[in-house]
């Protein structure tokens, strides 16, 4: 049976108010000691001194807050997710308000980091998002300003953000299992709820295309449709104006780009609201997204309404679109996989790929669904590879916490990078051809990936927590070694390849020289480019394919 909300803010306040059940978000619980710890480094905002605002003496200085806004970024500092994050219910813990569709993608990139903390997190379908607003805001809002530089040593943000006549509003408190908090980007965008999924209010109405137009109103993007993962850089979505970043707390993962463009003062693009004032700019009925122009008739942008009958049918397009890339991706990689036994014989071809078809069954035509048969070879087994190396080490960790050991960094990284050079061996008679491949120019943009992507999985598992310059050091250096490891193993004809184990270990006494190799983030791809080609130098394969 469902439980029915009530507000304890007075009546006349809380009948104001419309209520929108966000079903485009979702709750990502965060639970342990070290929780905090772990978000502070890759997210822009300082969840340390926003949840326990302490002064020198240790001693409560200001009112914690109940909610903060923030980006994680990746390594390049654009934004993968824009999250909302809440005082959790417990000590310790911090529920996530992120987008629906990128929720297993930010669980997944929270492990990744976790390491070896003790810290435990998943998806909480039992928890909803809601919004409680004024429908009528903006009609009430004749005046917003920039306020001017905070003074206040370790402000959130340089320049506080937006300011506007209704900045105080009053918190709603519901029952004990729900968490409520003034909406930290805009306290015209109302109140942020997570509540239980059986909490149901009076109001049913489905209000999401209200409060989409109250936060269009204010230009705030929200979701992974609007602030496009991999892409978007926080400062040109306004996460300085929305309270959403600290350029005082410590260093996080893509702090270098945000902090750098920041201080330069110079942020070409942002989002923005705009107003029409043309009041022949009318839709007419007719559903069509219209175009804006520039004086010279050039187009700059499009108005678009999510929530015509037109763009309902392009969401359930997109949908159905993205099922059938889905079952296609799965569908290629089955042929992938049959068709890596038959590399041996075959090398990186178009008939490894026919064979692996013929032992599934499959007509002949289904090869056709990979385009470029060696590249996605070469890719398939670097991705497979990485997988399974991830387990083991995963493994071999939970092993040594289960004994109560610890894990030697470099006894842990030597015999993981053996392990995945090994992953390599049954291909040896066609890896050269494979290096020469993934070394071309045109490749690169998606074998490099996957090479910097072992490097930061084997740090991670050996428990390494830098979010400084050291964090591109390690990296760099490891892949100094396993690429060095990695073409002596081609010249190696001894038994088990015991020569390129011996290289190994000499490599790894020197390990320390190769972290004078980096002094910033532009070193990593100039060395993996170096290393490439040299590749195509040494066996005269820059021609080819």
């Amino acid at each position: 049976m469902s439980q029915v909300g009530h507000l304890s803010q007075n009546a006349a306040t809380a009948s104001s108010l419309t209520c929108a059940h966000l079903k485009n978000r979702a709750v990502v619980r965060v639970q342990g000691l070290e929780s905090a710890d772990l978000l502070q480094g890759l997210m822009t905002n300082d969840i340390v001194s926003r949840f326990q605002p302490l002064d020198e003496e240790g001693l409560l200085k200001d009112e914690p807050v109940q909610s903060i806004y923030t980006h994680m970024l990746n390594t390049q500092g654009r934004v993968l997710f824009d999250v909302i994050v809440f005082k959790g219910f417990q000590e310790h813990e911090f529920l996530l308000d992120v987008d629906f569709d990128g929720r297993d993608k930010l669980v997944k990139h929270l492990k990744m980091y976790k390491v070896r903390r003790k810290i435990d997190i998943q998806l909480d379908d039992h928890l909803k998002v809601l919004a409680f607003f004024q429908k009528n805001a903006p009609e009430n809002i004749t005046e917003l300003t920039a306020a001017v530089k905070s003074d206040l040593p370790g402000s959130i943000h340089c320049d506080r953000g937006w300011i506007s006549p209704n900045d105080q509003v009053p918190a709603l408190e519901f029952s004990e299992d729900c968490l409520s908090s003034v909406d930290p980007r805009l306290p015209e965008l109302g109140h942020r709820i997570i509540a239980p999924q059986e909490l149901e209010f009076a109001d049913q109405a489905d209000h999401r295309q209200d409060y989409q137009q109250l936060r269009y109103w204010f230009g705030v993007a929200e979701g992974a449709q609007e602030v496009i993962p991999g892409k978007a850089l926080p400062l040109e979505y306004n996460v300085d104006y929305l309270h959403g970043i600290s350029f005082h707390k410590g260093c996080y993962i893509g702090q270098e780009l945000t902090a750098r463009t920041h201080h330069t003062g110079v942020i070409r693009k942002r989002i923005m609201p705009v107003v029409n004032l043309d009041q022949e700019f009318k839709r007419n009925g007719d559903d069509e997204d219209v175009d804006f122009l520039n004086e010279a008739d050039k187009k700059i942008g499009q108005n678009h309404d999510e929530f015509t009958a037109k763009a309902e049918a392009k969401k359930e397009l997109h949908i159905k679109s993205e099922k059938r890339k889905a079952d296609d991706e799965e569908l290629k990689d089955k042929i992938l996989l049959a068709s890596l036994k038959h590399v041996p014989q075959h090398s990186w071809s178009r008939q490894a790929v026919a064979e692996g078809v013929q032992d599934l069954g499959y007509p002949p035509v289904s090869s056709g669904i990979i385009d470029n048969h060696p590249l996605e070879l070469i890719l398939f087994h670097m991705r497979l590879s990485n997988e399974q190396l991830e387990q083991k080490m995963a493994a071999d960790v939970a092993a040594i916490e289960a004994q109560g050991e610890r894990l030697r960094i470099r006894k842990f990284l030597r015999s993981h990078v053996e392990n995945r050079l090994r992953m390599n061996i049954p291909f040896m008679g066609h890896w050269t051809e494979a290096l020469a491949i993934s070394s071309l120019p045109q490749n690169l943009c998606e074998t490099v990936p996957l090479d910097l992507e072992l490097f930061d999985l084997m740090w991670h598992y050996a428990g390494d927590k830098a979010t400084d310059l050291n964090w591109y050091t390690k990296r760099i250096s490891l892949g100094a070694i396993y690429k060095g490891t990695e073409m002596a193993m081609l010249q190696d004809k001894s038994e088990d390849f015991q020569h390129t184990w011996e290289f190994l270990d000499r490599r790894f006494q020197d390990e320390m020289d190769f972290s004078n190799l980096v002094k910033n983030s532009n070193d990593v791809q100039n060395v993996v480019k170096g290393v490439a080609t040299t590749l195509q130098n040494i066996f005269g394969l820059q021609s080819k394919h």
